[in-house]
Order: structure tokens, then C-alpha cells, then sequence
């Protein structure tokens, strides 16, 4: 198993919250649907743990929400990393 880390930063106008694994790569072929509502990875399919689905949605949904986004960024190099940023000051979505 490889580590996984969790950072907070922050800069004047916004803070960012990140997820970075170096573990199994995710393959680019599913990448697309990560943030659909009840899209599931093949390897969680297959692993033990089972869920709805819906976790990486309702993040997004929810930075944009105030304002904010949520993203994947992967590399063969640097493995996974998920990113949630959201301004200090929030702002309805229209």
C-alpha cells in the first residue's frame, strides 16, 4: 500500500484542500466519469469496498456551489491527485 496525503494551503482570495495518492493509477479511459453521479471505477467494482457512487459528484456539486471547483490530476509519475479550491469568500452559483 502506498501513503496517501492530505494538504490544506491557502493563499489571499482562496484555500485548497488536496488528496494525493502515489498508489494504483486510475485509468485514463475512466477519468472522464469520476465526477458523475453514480459512476463507479472498475477497481471499485471489484474491491471490497462497495458504494453509491456519489461521493466525487456531491464534492464537485458542492465547490461549485460556493463558488469553487474540484478536480483530478494524475501522472504515471506522480500518481493521483484530487483537489477541491474554494474561494474565502463564497459565492452562489447561478
Amino acid at each position: 500500500e502506498s501513503p496517501i496525503t492530505v494538504a490544506l494551503s491557502s493563499t489571499r482570495d482562496s484555500v485548497e484542500i488536496s488528496v494525493h495518492n502515489l498508489g494504483l493509477p486510475i485509468p485514463t479511459e475512466e477519468q472522464p466519469g469520476l465526477f458523475q453521479p453514480y459512476h463507479r471505477s472498475r477497481s471499485a467494482m471489484e474491491g471490497p469496498n462497495h458504494g453509491w457512487g456519489l461521493g466525487l459528484a456531491l464534492v464537485r456539486a458542492l465547490a461549485e456551489a460556493l463558488g469553487g471547483s474540484a478536480d483530478l490530476e494524475f501522472s504515471d509519475e506522480r500518481g493521483t491527485r484530487f483537489r477541491v479550491r474554494l474561494p474565502r469568500l463564497s459565492k452562489p452559483s447561478s
